[in-house]
């Protein structure tokens, strides 16, 4: 509710402005009438309810005695008017703090214009008025502040760093660069200044420069543990900077200039142990072997579990035909990680140089088997398999050639014998016979295929597939043996397995230059994937695959088969 003015007289003298409010004439008066002490301009019934609007030159006068103010425009009554006063006058934190926020409140409010301070404040009030401002992060307004005061005093190094802090906050990285500049020209020494510029150049994507500051902001603080913070947060980013840059270069084949990278990557964390692996990778691109092998020793060093390091060092050693190191690397980084393609590769490149050509095959196939698109690994697993191939042959010639005469008469005696037994049908009598050559000579192919073909005659389909097996282990290019074990599985109701048979056997058959000669197995092939298509129930595999046995090769069993199995279906 608004008081009423009160126009009693007193043995003060008060003035009554146009408006109706008594006023002291003598301000440093301590008698107070009732009406005085009861000041609509302090009376929180006034402050609340009244709509009046003053001047601030008739309140300003009346209540400090001032007669020259700067004309202002009509604000507001109530505690908006009081609280302007108090700062002006200086008085207390709060009131700062209080009227900023009324103020803000005006900038919503189109019919009153909102209040700003008086152009005639001090550098020290806009510079306290900024500092408070900054700390209740109201930083557009802190920085308005800071503006003013520097207006003043454009060489405050003090008001830079306050501003640059704000500029920072608002991330207009650009002006709190500008501000933090002015400061460290105006004060070399000012440790905030290089901490606000660290901030924004960081920010700004310059961490050369930041990591610069920060060792400046460090050596005018050594004992600041923040400031050996923002050292080590400055270096990982231009660490990062760095490392993800080579990682670009690499992949433009940029080899030289991504090892400058990693390089300067490495000088800001030397413990980095990606980074040495990455950086031997590019190594070993350029064929500097030893090279890689002192980044991997590094890496491993730093961290003895990581397998791409093993991986990397093996591939080195390989080239520099360490073949022993580089099995052992191998070996390490699969105990790591058993399933890294290039780790099982590098160990069958090894294997391959030792003379272990089954367990290079078997590797290059585990490669295959993680990797399906390693064009190395399958390169060298055909390779592998010719050098195991060539191997099993010079075994079994350097086997006969070490039989004694007797011994040699006494093995073609042997396989003389089961063929002639497998012409009167006493297949049991052959397959003795074989076996008895087989201790003589266990590498011998077509002796494995005549005992073979006794098992099956037998329906022995068992020992017909692990016959079949050894063949392929000694040529894994052997056509019949795939087709003889094909028919095998059919035999014995495994029907993925004899698919898997057939589908090795047709895709070598493609691969074989006498194309006429191999026919009737390309046709027996078809012909065994449609039994088997048929016993697993997918008939229309089956009428496909009959149907191209029957386009090969023509024949009534064929046909029959193909024209019994439409039948079924219609």
């Amino acid at each position: 509710m608004q008081n009423q003015p009160n126009t009693t007289s007193s043995s003060s003298s008060t003035t009554v402005d146009r408006h109706g409010i008594s006023w002291i004439e003598d301000p440093t008066s301590t008698t107070l009438s009732s009406s005085q002490t009861s000041n609509p301009i302090v009376d929180n019934d006034f402050l609340s309810g009244s709509q009046h609007f003053f001047d601030i030159d008739e309140l300003l006068r009346n209540l400090i005695g001032q007669k020259d103010l700067v004309s202002r425009e009509e604000f507001k009554p109530g505690e908006t008017i009081y609280l302007c006063v108090r700062c002006q006058l200086g008085y207390h934190e709060e009131s700062y703090q209080y009227i900023n926020n009324r103020c803000d409140q005006c900038q919503t409010n189109d019919k009153i214009t909102a209040y700003t301070l008086p152009h005639h404040l001090s550098f020290d009030d806009y510079y306290n008025q900024g500092i408070l401002a900054c700390n209740h992060e109201n930083y557009e307004q802190a920085i308005d502040r800071f503006t003013r005061a520097l207006s003043l005093n454009p060489n405050h190094a003090d008001a830079y760093v306050w501003r640059s802090y704000s500029y920072n906050s608002l991330k207009n990285y650009e002006q709190a660069l500008n501000d933090s500049n002015q400061a460290i020209r105006l004060n070399p020494n000012h440790a905030n200044a290089y901490c606000n510029r660290a901030f924004a150049q960081m920010e700004l994507g310059e961490y050369q420069q930041a990591v610069d500051d920060c060792k400046e902001l460090v050596r005018l603080n050594p004992n600041d543990v923040k400031a050996h913070q923002h050292l080590t947060n400055a270096k990982n980013r231009l660490f990062e900077q760095y490392f993800n840059q080579g990682i670009t270069l690499v992949n433009q084949e940029k080899y030289q200039q991504a090892i400058d990278k990693f390089t300067r990557a490495l000088s800001l964390n030397p413990n980095h142990a990606n980074a040495y692996v990455l950086r031997s990778k590019v190594y070993y691109s350029l064929n500097k072997y030893q090279e890689v092998i002192n980044d991997c020793n590094q890496a491993i060093r730093l961290n003895p579990n990581h397998a791409s390091a093993y991986i990397g060092r093996a591939s080195a050693y390989n080239s520099l035909k360490n073949y022993e190191q580089a099995l052992n690397d191998s070996n390490q980084a699969i105990r790591l990680n058993p399933n890294h393609a290039n780790a099982y590769y590098n160990r069958a490149l090894a294997q391959m140089e030792l003379g272990e050509y089954q367990q290079a095959v078997d590797d290059c196939k585990e490669a295959i088997r993680l990797n399906p698109n390693h064009v190395n690994a399958h390169q060298h697993l055909t390779n592998a398999k010719n050098r195991l191939f060539e191997q099993y042959h010079v075994n079994a010639h350097q086997h006969l050639t070490n039989l004694t005469n007797t011994e040699n008469r006494l093995y073609e005696q042997y396989f003389n014998q089961g063929i002639t037994l497998i012409n009167q049908e006493k297949y049991q009598q052959a397959i003795e016979q074989f076996t008895k050559a087989l201790t003589l000579n266990p590498n011998d192919i077509q002796v494995y295929s005549w005992r073979r073909d006794a098992y099956i005659q037998l329906g022995q389909y068992q020992p017909a597939v692990e016959d079949c097996t050894l063949i392929i282990s000694i040529a894994p290019r052997n056509i019949p043996a795939y087709i003889k074990r094909c028919f095998s599985h059919l035999s014995l109701g495994k029907y993925q397995q004899a698919l898997e048979d057939s589908n090795k056997a047709i895709s070598l058959i493609s691969l074989s230059f006498k194309q006429t000669h191999t026919n009737s197995w390309l046709s027996q092939a078809y012909a065994q994937q449609a039994y088997a298509y048929k016993a697993l129930g997918n008939s229309n595999k089956a009428i496909e695959n009959y149907q191209k046995a029957l386009d090969i090769d023509p024949n009534d069993y064929l046909r029959a088969k193909l024209d019994a199995l439409q039948n079924q279906i219609i």
